[in-house]
Formats: structure tokens, C-alpha cells, sequence
């Protein structure tokens, strides 16, 4: 089954022609099992099409706080309804879009 691959290069490289990459949920699926798949970035059943960030910078120290980090996402979906920027289970915030560039602050102390 499609579940079984936990990223898209895996899901994509893995020879199934019925699995793909559900972007919004981040999981590999039947195209038919992912929600709005017809939408443009919606669905990988390429690899050349897995989404790829850059972030910068590539690392903070800890001690630094409330610093912006440069997110450069390509192969997305339409982010202008908003993006929630996650630090692991610290905490969320919500990310500011700019053209093909999410900017992130990180957590306060």
C-alpha cells in the first residue's frame, strides 16, 4: 500500500504506478484518495515535482530568539490562504508569504 513510504522521493521511487505524493498531507497516496489532487501542486507523480525548500539561515544557535528564517518553497501549492510555520513541538506560528518565499520568525525565549 501507498502508506508504507514516509517521503515523496521514496513514495515516488518506489515503482507503483497507483502511488503518488499528497502535498497538503504530506503522505503518499492513491491520487483518488487525495483531497483537491486535480488542483495544480497538489499531487506528485513525478519525482522531479516533490516539494523542495531552502531555508535560510541553514542554523541559529539556541541562545538566539525571534530571529526571521527565509523559507524558498518550489512545486507548491497556492499558499496565499496563509502557511503555519511549526518548531518541532515548541510551538507554531503563522509564516508571511512573499511570492515564492515564506518567512518564519522563530520562538521568543
Amino acid at each position: 500500500s501507498c502508506e508504507q513510504y514516509t517521503t515523496c522521493r521514496e513514495c515516488l521511487s518506489s515503482g507503483d504506478p497507483h502511488c503518488g505524493w499528497c502535498v497538503l498531507h504530506n503522505m503518499c497516496s492513491r491520487r483518488d484518495k487525495c483531497e483537491r489532487a486535480d488542483e495544480r501542486y497538489r499531487f506528485a507523480d513525478n519525482i522531479d515535482r516533490c516539494v523542495r525548500v531552502t531555508v535560510k539561515p541553514l542554523s541559529i544557535s539556541v541562545s538566539e530568539h525571534s530571529l526571521p528564517l527565509s523559507l524558498v518553497a518550489s512545486d507548491v501549492p497556492d499558499l496565499s490562504f496563509g502557511v503555519t510555520c511549526a518548531f518541532g513541538n515548541i510551538t507554531e506560528v503563522e509564516g508571511e508569504v512573499l511570492d515564492d518565499q515564506i518567512i518564519c520568525t522563530s520562538p521568543a525565549a
